[in-house]
Protein backbone atom coordinates (compact mmCIF):
# COMPACT_ATOMS: atom_id res chain seq x y z
CA UNK A 1 0.00 0.00 0.00
CA UNK A 2 2.85 2.55 0.65
CA UNK A 3 4.48 1.97 -2.45
CA UNK A 4 0.97 2.80 -4.35
CA UNK A 5 0.10 5.72 -2.30
CA UNK A 6 4.06 6.79 -3.20
CA UNK A 7 3.33 6.76 -6.82
CA UNK A 8 0.10 8.97 -6.36
CA UNK A 9 0.29 12.14 -8.85
CA UNK A 10 0.43 14.66 -6.13
CA UNK A 11 3.89 13.18 -4.77
CA UNK A 12 5.12 12.84 -8.46
CA UNK A 13 5.71 16.86 -8.60
CA UNK A 14 8.92 17.45 -7.00
CA UNK A 15 7.68 20.29 -4.69
CA UNK A 16 5.28 17.89 -2.94
CA UNK A 17 7.50 14.85 -3.20
CA UNK A 18 8.67 15.85 0.35
CA UNK A 19 5.16 15.90 1.68
CA UNK A 20 5.10 12.37 2.42
CA UNK A 21 6.64 10.76 5.05
CA UNK A 22 6.68 6.80 5.95
CA UNK A 23 6.94 5.81 9.58
CA UNK A 24 7.94 2.17 9.51
CA UNK A 25 6.66 1.12 13.32
CA UNK A 26 8.57 -2.25 12.79
CA UNK A 27 12.02 0.06 12.97
CA UNK A 28 13.04 -0.60 15.91
CA UNK A 29 11.92 -3.55 18.78
CA UNK A 30 10.34 -2.60 21.13
CA UNK A 31 9.83 1.59 20.51
CA UNK A 32 6.85 2.91 18.67
CA UNK A 33 7.35 6.29 16.92
CA UNK A 34 4.75 8.79 17.53
CA UNK A 35 4.28 12.72 16.12
CA UNK A 36 3.32 15.19 18.89
CA UNK A 37 1.36 17.80 17.23
CA UNK A 38 1.29 20.14 20.49
CA UNK A 39 5.49 20.35 19.72
CA UNK A 40 6.69 23.45 18.76
CA UNK A 41 10.16 24.74 17.55
CA UNK A 42 8.59 28.17 16.48
CA UNK A 43 6.69 29.52 19.57
CA UNK A 44 5.85 32.79 17.98
CA UNK A 45 2.10 34.10 17.75
CA UNK A 46 1.65 33.61 14.34
CA UNK A 47 2.54 30.29 14.47
CA UNK A 48 0.79 29.34 17.45
CA UNK A 49 -2.23 30.06 15.53
CA UNK A 50 -1.89 28.79 12.41
CA UNK A 51 -0.92 25.19 14.58
CA UNK A 52 -4.10 25.55 15.84
CA UNK A 53 -6.33 26.62 13.21
CA UNK A 54 -4.28 23.18 11.46
CA UNK A 55 -5.30 20.98 14.78
CA UNK A 56 -8.85 22.25 14.38
CA UNK A 57 -9.58 21.24 10.70
CA UNK A 58 -7.53 18.02 11.06
CA UNK A 59 -10.50 17.07 13.86
CA UNK A 60 -13.17 18.80 11.70
CA UNK A 61 -12.39 16.61 9.18
CA UNK A 62 -11.74 13.38 11.55
CA UNK A 63 -15.38 14.18 13.36
CA UNK A 64 -16.94 14.52 9.54
CA UNK A 65 -15.65 11.00 8.77
CA UNK A 66 -17.58 9.80 11.62
CA UNK A 67 -20.74 11.12 10.52
CA UNK A 68 -20.60 13.83 13.27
Amino acid sequence: MVEEIAHFSEFSQPKFASRLVYIDPSLKQGYSPSINPFELTDHSEQNIALMTQELKSIIKVLLQGLGQ
